[in-house]
């Protein structure tokens, strides 16, 4: 019998021309969802994209185009598979900022002309023939900010009309075209309307307001724009379009497309590093911030690994490629930035709900308010009818809403990848502004995850480097890392090595040794016991070491015992300093470890932790963080390696440590590049900043809404006798969405973490 199997999805993404507001946005992603064999569609505002994962099987991407551009006045434009997003963003900005900063410059010359005279009284004041004069050139003047400046809006407003639609561009049209037609009848006919009974109306100055106020509201949302994605752009700077390759014996410049796994690369002095390798040869320093934020060079010798985008300095280096294409390190971290920029946090779905219905709602209010006004209003009513029909039509703004999660997120993003920092579920930001408990993996996480030397007891405090150097000697044929920890305690003490004459291991226990003629036993208590060796003195020097958290290691020589090192896996510098500051912000810290207990309440006594789970398998750390949850905690789990992958998937909210292994960092909500604990704080800071930026954008889009809208209907009016100008009503319009877009931008400011 066949076996069923789920059909393959593959992912499409293009930009899209003409999308302005978040009507569209719902509009283009409803489109799409009713297409067969589209599987999901996410539309983003702040980018101006969407991105589509269909089955290939059942519908073609053609399909996509031709959807969009039935949809409404858009155009869907394919992005370049390699480079993404922000290339094809680029290329529209550049294509379309000098045009319309032509145009901001234009209607703002002209409606500064339209504003003195309509103003300034001249059109009353001067005799006829000059009155008329001015008066046409007003209408003159007011028709090319009309029908030029605004010429987007209406065809725009046209085309979604011809489909049954509406958007931002709709009330736009709606609202000026009001204006300036009243204006154009009053100017041309006004004898027929006052023997209607009507009064002649002028709202030139208001029409070209409203057209200037929005294209310049526009024009600095998309500078912001273009800001907001500086931080993708500049990792897109990264990658050299150049490898030097070693083919043929002969060093060549390849692109890096003919660039493949096993291929030796050569690095010169300020070279940036192509592809992902492993240094064969030479020696250097590379600058790796703008990877992983790390702000001093690291040193590279032969085996050391290089990531793809950073810096080498100083010396000539041979490395052996080990990922190239979309496999590398740069690659990935772009990915990452990109799709966590187009997703959405469950908080955007109300936003986006009211959007598709605004506009309509909008058009039906001020439909209502000039029916009001023209039935119950003050004389003259057909003034005050259309003049609050205008402001309803003008004041109203979806792009604030639309604006308000997808720029923030984007800044917010682009912001934690300059900082190492890769946020890959956008929807843990919500968990993070509420995170009460964060569990701390031990190894690897609070510590440095490799045993290292931390005391040296000897019988003789002159005989040390003595017999240091020939424990490290016989060790240096060891692969035990409490071995290769005191070889490196003797490389740090400049002790020269000596060779080994014979070397034998003793499974469980140590080795047994002859270093220049001497007989060395390495091991644990147990092992010198056994071999009946002379203490000296030293038995208890054991039980200090073991009590500090540390394992002991005793060498003996020639029957007598020389000397105990304490060898523990250390706790990074930056530990205390990083709990002591999630503390201030009272989160309660576990520390869970599969180590001894012993050795987890000494790092835990030396951190300040109460909460203590030690000797763990990596089940029961996921359970722990379960238990925590059914308490009503929303938890983060910090960890680095394959054992901490349970509990990362239990936890709300995940964070895998800079090198992490590749499960772990799939399965991290956010990835810490920089090996560092305090990145767990910056994270958290950063995510709760995001949050706490959305949550005012989109406090202040509803607010602004729910009071501007029925101020411009001329609900306070009874009371108060306070009106809003068809005037106001579009500066305020504007200004709406660039709250929005510079409230968001202070996310690019350094997360408090780092600064602390």
């Amino acid at each position: 019998m066949p076996t069923l199997t789920e059909p393959a999805v593959e992912r499409y993404e293009f930009f899209i021309e003409g999308m302005h507001c978040a009507s569209c946005v719902t509009r283009i992603e409803e489109t799409l969802r009713h297409l067969i064999g589209v599987v999901g569609v996410h539309v983003n505002p702040g980018t101006a994209t969407a991105v589509i994962r269909y089955v290939p099987d059942q519908v073609r991407p053609m399909a996509f185009r031709r959807a969009i551009e039935q949809a409404g006045p858009y155009r869907a434009v394919q992005l370049e598979p390699r480079r993404g997003t922000m290339v094809a963003e680029t290329d529209y900005w550049a294509r379309h900022s000098a045009p319309l900063k032509r145009r901001v410059v234009v209607t703002v010359i002209l409606t500064t002309v339209v504003v003195v005279l309509t103003w300034s009284g001249l059109l009353q004041r001067l005799p006829p023939p000059w009155s008329a004069v001015l008066q046409w050139a007003v209408l003159g003047c007011a028709s090319v900010i009309q029908w030029w400046g605004g010429w987007s809006f209406h065809t725009s407003a046209v085309a979604s009309l011809r489909r049954g639609a509406m958007d931002m561009n709709t009330l736009i049209a709606l609202g000026s075209c009001a204006a300036y037609g009243a204006s154009v009848v009053s100017t041309v006919t006004p004898d027929w309307l006052l023997r209607a009974g009507l009064e002649p109306q002028f709202h030139y100055d208001t029409s070209s307001l409203i057209i200037t106020f929005i294209l310049v509201g526009r024009w600095f949302e998309t500078r912001a724009k273009q800001t907001a994605g500086d931080a993708l752009k500049a990792l897109l700077r990264l990658q050299p379009p150049l490898a030097r390759v070693l083919r043929g014996g002969r060093e060549r410049r390849v692109p890096l497309d003919e660039v493949h796994v096993g291929d030796t690369f050569i690095l010169r002095p300020g070279d940036r590093v192509p592809v992902d390798g492993l240094i064969e040869e030479g020696h250097s320093f590379v600058n790796e911030a703008a990877m992983t934020g790390e702000s001093l060079p690291v040193e590279k010798t032969v085996g050391s690994p290089l990531i793809s985008g950073t810096h080498n300095l100083r010396g000539r280096l041979v490395a052996r490629a080990t990922r190239v294409g979309r496999n590398t390190t740069l690659a990935q971290v772009f990915q990452l930035v990109e799709e966590a920029q187009s997703a959405k946090v469950p908080i955007q779905r109300v936003a986006d709900r009211i959007a598709g219905l605004f506009v309509p709602i909008v058009i039906g209010i001020a439909v209502l308010t000039g029916a009001a006004w023209w039935l119950w209003g003050p004389a003259p009513q057909s003034v005050w009818a259309i003049a609050r029909m205008i402001a309803v039509l003008i004041v109203a703004c979806p792009c604030a809403l639309g604006l308000a999660t997808p720029l923030a997120l984007m800044i917010g993003v682009g912001r934690g990848a300059h900082e190492g920092m890769l946020l890959r579920n956008p929807a843990a930001l919500e968990l993070a502004s509420r995170l009460t408990d964060v569990v701390l993996d031990k190894t690897g996480t609070v510590t440095w995850g490799r045993p290292q030397v931390t005391s040296l007891k000897s019988r003789e405090e002159a005989d040390v480097t003595n017999w240091l150097a020939l424990a490290a000697s016989a060790e240096r044929a060891s692969e035990h890392p409490l071995g290769e920890a005191i070889v490196r305690a003797a490389a740090a003490r400049q002790i020269a090595l000596q060779p080994v004459n014979h070397f034998e291991a003793v499974p469980g226990a140590g080795l047994k040794a002859v270093v220049q003629g001497h007989q060395v036993l390495i091991g644990n208590p147990q092992l010198i016991t056994q071999a009946q060796a002379d203490w000296g003195g030293l038995r208890d020097e054991v039980d200090v070491i073991t009590q500090q958290g540390a394992t002991p290691v005793v060498v003996a020589v020639d029957g007598q015992v020389r000397g105990v090192v304490g060898v523990a896996d250390t706790v990074r510098p930056d530990a205390a300093a990083t709990i002591k500051a999630l503390a201030r912000r009272r989160v309660t810290i576990h520390l869970v470890t599969g180590d001894q207990r012993p050795t987890a309440l000494a790092i835990a006594q030396t951190l300040g932790v109460t909460q203590i789970h030690a000797e763990c398998l990596p089940h029961q750390k996921a359970a722990y963080i379960q238990a925590l949850r059914q308490q009503g905690k929303v938890v983060a789990m910090v960890g680095d390696g394959i054992n901490d992958a349970p509990a990362l998937v239990h936890a709300d909210l995940s964070i895998a440590m800079g090198r992490a292994t590749d499960l772990a960092a799939e399965t991290g909500d956010i990835v810490l590049l920089r090996n560092e604990l305090r990145g767990v704080l910056q994270a958290i800071e950063l995510s709760r900043r995001m949050m706490r930026i959305i949550q005012q954008n989109l406090a202040w889009a509803f607010s602004y809404n729910v009071l501007m809208i029925p101020w411009a209907a001329g609900v306070f009016y009874p009371w108060w006798g306070v009106t809003l100008p068809p005037v106001i009503a579009a500066a305020a319009m504007a200004g709406s969405s660039l709250a929005v877009v510079g409230n968001s931008l202070r996310l690019r400011q350094a997360p408090r973490g780092s600064r602390r």
